[in-house]
């Protein structure tokens, strides 16, 4: 009997439907690349360049930093109030940092003791978080060293001595180095644009929370900067696209596939973070209870030889194909104790 194959509109007939079959897969998964490097490069990219030239060619710097500067007082409406200079601005800088060293902890931790054994499946999460938190405000911080560009309370505009120019008219003409260029605060909440691939591996379904979170931080610090006439917006356009692309080439070049874990990659779902707290609390009482209560906690959590243990379902999928589930050692021993019986009747 004839199988009947559905053949495109450019095909041949089934000999050529045949011959294309084999490549499905990897036709799959090019589609599946060139996919994400459309919705998270070129896309991206595409809005930043847009961005950019709608900045240069119109004077909506000057338009958006007008709305916070009153004309008549010159000065910004709300420069020195403490929700914009004490709250966001060292508040949040704080918070971020604070946040940060929560992440660098538990990677320490995910080294200690085996109460800590359910963080090294976190370990790659951990660390590219860490990095990408890092990596574009250092980079920010870099540029600005480099590049001399005035804040908007330095032009004439708003009461300074300085002409105003856009970014890629370059700066002008000063003896003074400023480091109004890009934006460092909106940078620190952009960083977090890591925790989207991260939950995009661990967590599908939260990921464009996490895309939402970080964008959503770190454009209330742009807010809190402008507002204070310490940035213009495209500053702030410019740092997020730093910390974006950084993170985006961090991802793909070392921790595309990784950042998962090994419970994870095997098909099993990775525990809530709920038992990453039930199991630190574990551990805590059992370092400050008498030794042989902590023996005896170890022993009923974490077997003795097994230093991080999968779930059952975990350790069955790492299992080859073919082979026989290991022994059963309490069937083993009924079996034990039945021999004797069964001799003795005989």
């Amino acid at each position: 009997m004839k199988a009947h194959l559905k053949v495109g509109p450019n095909s041949r007939g089934p000999e050529a439907a045949g011959r294309l079959g084999p490549s499905t897969g990897r036709d799959q998964l090019i589609s599946s690349r060139g996919r994400f490097l459309f919705w998270h490069a070129w896309f991206p990219l595409a809005l930043f360049g847009g961005l950019v030239a709608l900045f240069e060619t119109t004077d909506l710097d000057l338009y958006l930093s007008d709305l916070f500067f009153d004309f008549h007082r010159g000065a910004f409406f709300w420069k020195d109030t403490w929700w914009a200079k004490d709250l966001i601005h060292t508040g949040g800088r704080l918070a971020v940092a604070g946040f940060g060293i929560c992440l660098g902890l538990l990677w320490v931790a995910s080294f200690l003791r085996k109460a800590f054994c359910v963080l090294t499946n976190w370990r790659a999460a951990l660390v590219f978080s860490i990095i990408t938190m890092a990596a574009g405000p250092a980079t920010v911080a870099c540029l600005k060293v480099v590049v001399n560009r005035p804040y908007p309370e330095h032009i004439k505009r708003y009461g300074g001595k300085l002409e105003y120019t856009r970014v890629l008219e370059g700066s002008p003409l000063t003896e003074k180095h400023y480091g109004g260029f890009p934006a460092a605060h909106s940078a620190a909440g952009y960083g977090l644009f890591g925790l989207y691939f991260v939950l995009g591996e661990r967590r599908p379904k939260l990921a464009l929370w996490g895309l939402a979170l970080a964008l959503a931080l770190g454009t209330l610090f742009a807010f809190g900067q402008q507002v204070r006439g310490m940035h213009y917006a495209s500053h702030n356009v410019w740092s997020a696209a730093i910390c974006w692309f950084e993170a985006l080439a961090l991802y793909l070049g070392a921790f595309r596939g990784r950042l998962a874990g090994r419970a994870s990659r095997a098909g099993v779902t990775h525990p809530a973070p709920r038992l990453i707290c039930r199991n630190w609390s574990r551990g805590v009482a059992a370092f400050l209870s008498a030794s042989s209560l902590r023996r005896l906690i170890f022993r009923r959590i974490w077997p003795p030889g097994d230093a991080c243990p999968l779930p059952r379902s975990a350790s069955a999928s790492l299992r080859p194909r073919g082979l026989p589930p290991g022994p059963n050692p309490g069937k083993s021993k009924r079996l034990r104790q039945a021999a004797p019986r069964n001799a003795a009747t005989l």
